[in-house]
């Protein structure tokens, strides 16, 4: 099966989790369309679908400007974290402040009612060559909203 350039990033990602440790089981599943459009009903579907299978951490390999139903998200965002199953994503590649509501990045751990969920954390991407920030151009960036900075580019 060949997947197309929209939704290889995901497999991509999971290939270097389970390079970097041999004994982690892999669960895929795929809430974006072939087009690249993530759902949200589909990627609240896939985290239910992930507990309820046993997944202890899932992996959300895409970020979107808009979410058009973010209470349905939010729910199995909340669930998870019920279940004390961690939630990864990935804070965009727009080179903007995803502090500022105007350039959120969904998913995201703020809840509608203002709440931040406990067991999401947000990933930035750096580079080797360090100049006045931490992030890549291409990379957002947050002081609130980024939890931490992984290498992602050699340039």
């Amino acid at each position: 099966m060949k997947l197309s350039a929209n939704l290889s990033h995901g497999t991509h990602v999971a290939g270097i989790i389970a390079g970097i440790d041999s004994s982690v089981l892999i669960m895929p599943a795929v809430a974006s369309t072939a087009a690249g459009d993530e759902r949200d009903k589909d990627v609240a579907n896939d985290i239910h679908y992930a507990v309820d299978n046993g997944a202890k951490i899932i992996n959300i390999s895409f970020s979107k400007l808009f979410s058009s139903n973010k209470e349905a998200v939010d729910e199995a965002v909340r669930y998870a974290e019920k279940k004390n199953m961690l939630i990864v994503h990935c804070a965009g590649n727009d080179g903007v402040n995803i502090d500022s509501a105007a350039n959120y990045h969904y998913p995201i751990a703020i809840y509608t009612n203002g709440g931040r969920a406990t067991n999401f954390i947000t990933v930035g991407w750096n580079r080797p060559l360090f100049d006045y920030r931490l992030a890549h151009p291409y990379g957002d960036y947050g002081k609130l909203n980024v939890d931490l900075y992984v290498p992602g580019s050699d340039k």
